[in-house]
């Protein structure tokens, strides 16, 4: 789980922050070699990683392995964070250098670099990666990026033969029980969007393991199966006191629309401490449900965020409400019982009429 970005990260898209000017790939690797191994690299040189090719690419690749493991590895990380709110920016270039990395904590960070990329090439690297990669954690990640891939086949936006060599990988290894645990589930949790027959009966097995982290991966599978007939496990769930499976119950609830799952969601938004993936998690299950009672308790969030000048979660819940409007606009003939929905308990919050309390900026400190 994690805590509340830092200032850190380069949200180059971020209304408070202007887009740097890239450095060209002279001056980028001349501050991968001489840079502090513990300072935040500049943001020049990260923005300057972008779209390499030709020259600058041949020069990337010469220094790379020049540079300290330490540094690789930092830099790797720094790559993959900035991705996650930069869409503009493109490392698949630099990603398949990376993937050829001795070091496996990079090669590692290289997989989920290109996470936007749906191409044979990079599929036929997971692949490899997947079955003969010397690092386990390796493995299971590149089982787990194989999962778009085999998503994509079930939307016909992907290779079919290709598809359901993926998913035929991805249950080999789920059923081999002397593979490793973390491979194994994340295989299942690669073929979870599949319309496979025999995808109930690995949910349901998985679920009564004896090991906790297959229950995770069990109940990310119920969400992303998106298949009405865990709802009763997946409400359940919520209250575990293993935070990795309560995380994927949360999200699975914003999967599956859950209307009844909205209290405990709204709740969790709420919660003290710097779990913010989960509260976030919880803002975007909110908006996928997109009920009468999800929406009013998006509006008590966002008013209490603004109270607590917190941008991070004003800017999910605010997503959370445009993508609530949506669907509340889509489901509306569906659910039109849904005007005799019951309010929010006391104990949660007075959507309607905000106290003193619900605006204390403390509570989302």
């Amino acid at each position: 789980m994690s805590e509340q970005p830092s200032d850190a990260r380069y949200d180059f898209d971020s209304g408070y922050t202007s887009r740097p000017e890239p450095y060209d790939i002279d001056k980028t690797m001349e501050v991968l070699k001489n840079a502090d191994e513990h300072a935040v690299l500049p943001a020049g040189a990260i923005y300057g990683l972008s779209d390499l090719s030709g020259e600058a690419l041949v020069t990337f690749r010469a220094g790379w392995q020049t540079l300290a493991t330490a540094r690789r590895r930092q830099l790797a990380t720094s790559l993959v964070e900035s991705i996650e709110t930069n869409f503009f920016l493109h490392y698949e270039a630099v990603a398949y250098v990376l993937l050829e990395d001795p070091d496996p904590e990079v090669r590692q960070k290289a997989i989920e670099m290109p996470w936007y990329v749906i191409s044979e090439r990079l599929f036929h690297t997971l692949m490899t990666m997947a079955q003969k990669d010397s690092s386990t954690p390796v493995r299971a990640t590149a089982m787990s990026a194989l999962g778009r891939f085999i998503y994509e086949g079930e939307m016909e936006e992907f290779d079919v033969a290709l598809t359901a060599r993926a998913r035929q990988l991805a249950i080999a290894y789920y059923e081999d029980r002397s593979e490793d645990l973390d491979v194994r589930r994340r295989s299942l949790e690669a073929v979870s969007h599949s319309t496979m027959d025999e995808l109930d009966a690995m949910i349901l097995e998985a679920y009564e393991d004896d090991e906790p982290m297959m229950q995770a991966s069990a109940v990310f599978a119920m969400g992303a199966s998106c298949k009405p007939r865990w709802a009763e496990q997946v409400i359940r769930e919520l209250d575990n006191p293993m935070p990795e499976i309560r995380f994927e119950a949360i999200r699975a609830a914003g999967e599956l629309a859950l209307a009844d799952a909205v209290p405990k969601l709204i709740a969790s938004a709420q919660e003290d401490g710097d779990d913010y993936e989960l509260r976030l998690t919880a803002i975007w299950s909110l908006g996928e449900i997109g009920t009468k009672e999800a929406t009013r308790g998006l509006q008590a969030l966002l008013s209490q965020a603004e109270a607590a000048e917190n941008d991070t979660l004003m800017e999910a819940i605010e997503d959370a409400l445009e993508t609530a409007a949506l669907m509340s606009g889509f489901m509306l003939p569906m659910f039109e019982f849904m005007d005799d929905e019951p309010e929010l308990s006391d104990d949660l919050m007075d959507l309607d009429d905000l106290d003193e309390d619900d605006n204390d900026p403390s509570r989302l400190n």
